[in-house]
């Protein structure tokens, strides 16, 4: 006999599930109340008091608390045989748990106790248990039981997972509960700021007030991830080698910056503006590298972000300082390079470990909410790009619209990058129109005397009209790669054709806004 042990506050859909139980073997064992609902259905089950031998006492707040209960949970079959035997113990094979509805009833009572002892026991020991949590699990459970004749360990794993959030997510509302909160998550003592989301509690540690906010009249934090990642890559875990302390736009600008250069494999060189690239080069160095990146457009340059992906040695240095620049982001500097970095004043140099990864959601507050999504850091598969135009591109023009694709992924939309295979040439920006965003870059590539020669154009999203294409054709440019997906697909692409324009499209679009 396999045994089950059943407590559950929500009793919606548990008869049934009890009686398709015992047809898989399973003895039951239930607290009185689900008892008494269980036998009135003439299913056969076993109070837990006559289990344990201990009564229910304290008006219920002791039910499940016992060694019986809980060594059955938590003991491992091979290791514990010995306990086993010596102590009687039944090894319990599933849990049925829920939990009384504190968040739709905050109150004293409703803080289950017992209840969170079971789950989080069972979840402990997904090994041998399987902590069922829901009803929602009750069909994936039977259909399991029908086919295998057990309940599969990976679903074990997802059940313990989903165990470990009910109860992370509970404790959050009591503390919300003592620290009489209105809904907003308690700041505990330590600086600690919990948020509960669709995966489970996270807890931040303010590492830092700020001078102000995105402008002087906002107050501002910066808040450190708690976790055990030691592969993590965050300016939070940036070393400051010099400088002031950074402000809010500073370290918005520099987690773009590091987004950038993590991205490339070459030698990389970002420069940053209000969190858009003005600026992004490789090259086989990082001071020539530099010099492209800047010479994109050295105008709005002038108090900018660098992101440097190798180490920074004297002339990279000496020609940073030729420019105002905010702050500046590397994996390493050589001592002399330091040197001439520290003669600006204002200037703030930062070490940062590139080897590890990147977060993989991201998350925007919105007023009463908050925004949950993957981070934007797949890499694109140049296998899904197709060629929709009757013009083949050339090696070089397919290389920079690589380039140029990549870079877009950064730009705030709507935005389009006009590149070759190693610099930018002109960059358009967060238009409300693409046309704008196009005329922008094309402008920006003209300002600064560049030619679109082996150069492409990269949009973030589709083409809504042939506008841009026409627009494109003026300024010479010759290789277009953009999402495709507009019901003027075959417009724009006909557009192209007529141009003599190559156009690819990559079938992902990369809105950033």
């Amino acid at each position: 006999m396999k045994l089950c042990l059943i407590s559950v506050s929500d009793k919606q859909g548990i008869v049934e599930f009890a009686r398709e139980l015992i047809k898989y073997n399973f003895e039951i064992i239930t607290s009185s109340g689900t008892s008494k609902l269980l036998k009135e259905k003439n299913i056969p089950v076993k109070e837990i008091s006559e289990f344990t031998g201990s009564p229910e006492m304290l008006g219920g707040r002791v039910k499940t608390l016992h060694p019986l209960i809980s060594g059955g949970i938590l003991a491992d079959r091979e290791r514990d045989k010995e306990d086993i035997n010596k102590y009687n113990i039944k090894p319990i094979d599933l849990v049925v748990c829920n939990l009384y509805p504190f968040v739709e009833k905050p109150c004293i009572e409703n803080i289950d106790i017992g209840g969170v002892t079971l789950i989080r026991a069972c979840a402990k020991n997904y090994k041998y248990t399987t902590c069922c949590t829901s009803k929602d699990q009750y069909p994936q459970i039977l259909k399991e039981l029908k086919e295998f004749g057990e309940i599969l360990q990976t679903t074990r794993l997802e059940f313990a997972k989903k165990a470990f959030v009910i109860t992370s997510n509970l404790d959050s509302k009591i503390g919300e509960f003592f620290e009489g909160s209105t809904g907003k998550m308690p700041v505990l003592p330590d600086d600690t700021l919990t948020l509960n989301l669709p995966d489970g509690s996270q807890d931040y540690k303010k590492i830092q007030e700020l001078r102000y906010g995105e402008n002087p009249h906002q107050s501002a934090r910066l808040y450190e991830k708690i976790d055990n990642r030691q592969d993590a890559c965050s300016i939070t875990k940036a070393k400051k080698l010099w400088g002031k302390e950074l402000s809010f736009n500073n370290i918005y600008d520099l987690d773009t910056a590091l987004a950038i250069i993590k991205d490339f494999n070459k030698p990389c060189v970002c420069i940053l503006k209000h969190a858009n690239p003005c600026g992004v080069a490789v090259s086989d160095n990082v001071f020539d590298a530099y010099k492209k990146a800047h010479k994109t457009d050295p105008v709005s340059s002038f108090g900018g972000i660098v992101g440097v992906s190798r180490t920074v040695d004297d002339k990279v240095a000496s020609e940073i300082n030729k420019t105002f620049i905010e702050a500046v982001l590397a994996p390493s500097y050589t001592e002399t390079a330091l040197e001439i970095l520290k003669k600006k004043r204002n200037i703030r140099i930062l070490e940062i470990n590139l080897d590890g990864e990147l977060e993989k959601e991201t998350y925007r507050w919105i007023n009463g909410g908050l925004l949950v999504q993957d981070n934007d850091i797949l890499h694109d598969d140049e296998s899904e790009w197709k060629v929709v135009t009757k013009r083949e591109p050339t090696k070089e023009e397919w290389s920079a619209m690589a380039f140029a694709f990549k870079v877009v992924k950064f730009v705030k939309s709507n935005g389009i990058c006009i590149a070759t295979s190693s610099e930018t040439l002109g960059i358009g920006v967060g238009q409300p129109n693409r046309v704008g965003a196009l005329k922008i870059a094309i402008n920006n590539m003209k300002d600064f005397n560049f030619t679109p020669e082996n150069a492409a154009l990269a949009s973030d999203g589709f083409f809504p009209f042939k506008d841009s294409i026409d627009e494109a054709h003026k300024a010479g440019i010759r290789a277009i790669i953009e999402p495709g997906g507009s019901i003027r697909d075959q417009e724009v692409i006909d557009a192209a054709d007529g141009h003599n324009i190559v156009m690819v499209c990559s079938n992902r679009r990369h809105f950033r806004h």
